[in-house]
């Protein structure tokens, strides 16, 4: 077997129900390249962490049942709809996530920016060895310099870091009137127009924010799981403690989850995405709520995600995308 498993074949056997012909055929697979066994073991550590909320489409699938008039139809292999839903989520993501460069990303050249369309992701390295992870529709660049006299970035959009710390050259980055500087951190900022202000979600080690203007002194330093917002106009950062980060960084990985969202900005997001108008028809679609993963690489998958569980269904008008009852 040298294609990559399909998403049925990968959600029986990451659901245990792999008949042993089946589990035999993928775990020779993941033995023929060492690729192949970290890609599957990836995989598992992504669908290990499904329930704690990063894959969380329990919400979503349970409103979809709610409004069949039979039990949840089974596919071949056993493996329920709402199983097959979320695993073809996860795989879909996880494909994504090979397709981007893993372990030695496209070295970004001095002085060069790096930009991405819509549904597009883009992962690089930084001469200092730093990584980036740019989300759609997003911008990085760096400053004259960078690696020797300063580490300074601009952002315009959203973008994930995983900074390799020098106390003698700290890393910044600068986006929409602030800045943020890593002391030895994994962590995504958004900047994106339109937005009241830049969020940086950190995730591991600290960082610390202040608007552009300020002295460094009026710095708010941030800690594992706190979400920090800065307003224009603001001097200190709004910070939220022990947040639900996975949640916000998970676009990096193929998908962006949703937890108990307003349509609105749910439709927002698939705008951002992929560079299409998507309305919504009624008042009361608009003003409901939505939970769980959407894919962002792939929009005919996210609207029958989304479609699916608002028992509504998605119809193309003059190049935009009309959400009805």
């Amino acid at each position: 077997m040298t294609e990559p498993p399909s998403p049925e074949l990968l959600a029986r056997y990451l659901s245990d129900q792999a008949t042993p012909a089946e589990r035999a055929e993928l775990e020779a697979w993941a033995a023929a390249a060492p690729e192949h066994a970290a890609q599957l073991a990836r995989l598992r550590r992504l669908w290990a962490v499904r329930s704690a909320g990063q894959w969380d489409v329990g919400r979503a699938w349970l409103r979809v049942r709610a409004q069949m008039d039979r039990p949840a139809r089974r596919i071949p292999g056993r493996v329920s709809l709402a199983l097959a839903a979320s695993v073809t989520i996860l795989i879909g993501g996880w494909l994504a996530w090979r397709a981007l460069p893993t372990g030695t990303p496209d070295p970004l050249a001095r002085s060069a920016d790096i930009a991405t369309g819509p549904g597009e992701r883009r992962a690089v390295t930084l001469p200092d060895g730093t990584h980036v992870i740019l989300a759609p529709n997003s911008e990085v660049g760096m400053t004259d310099g960078y690696g020797s006299a300063n580490r300074d970035v601009l952002l315009s959009g959203e973008a994930w870091f995983e900074v390799r710390h020098d106390a003698r050259r700290p890393f910044r980055v600068h986006a929409g009137g602030t800045i943020t500087e890593d002391l030895g951190t994994e962590f995504a900022v958004q900047a994106l127009p339109g937005r009241e202000g830049v969020r940086v979600v950190l995730v591991s080690g600290s960082a610390s924010l202040r608007p552009a203007a300020a002295a460094v002194v009026r710095a708010v330093v941030l800690h594992p799981r706190d979400v920090a917002v800065l307003a224009p106009g603001d001097s200190v950062a709004r910070v939220e403690r022990h947040a639900a980060v996975e949640a916000l960084v998970s676009w990096r990985t193929g998908a962006a989850v949703f937890d108990d969202a307003p349509v609105d900005s749910v439709l927002g997001e698939l705008s951002r995405w992929y560079g299409v108008t998507v309305l919504v028809a009624d008042s009361s679609l608009a003003a409901r709520r939505f939970s769980g993963p959407v894919r962002v690489d792939n929009l005919d998958e996210a609207l029958e995600v989304i479609t699916l569980s608002l028992g509504a269904r998605a119809e193309r008008r003059d190049g935009a995308i009309l959400l009805r009852r």
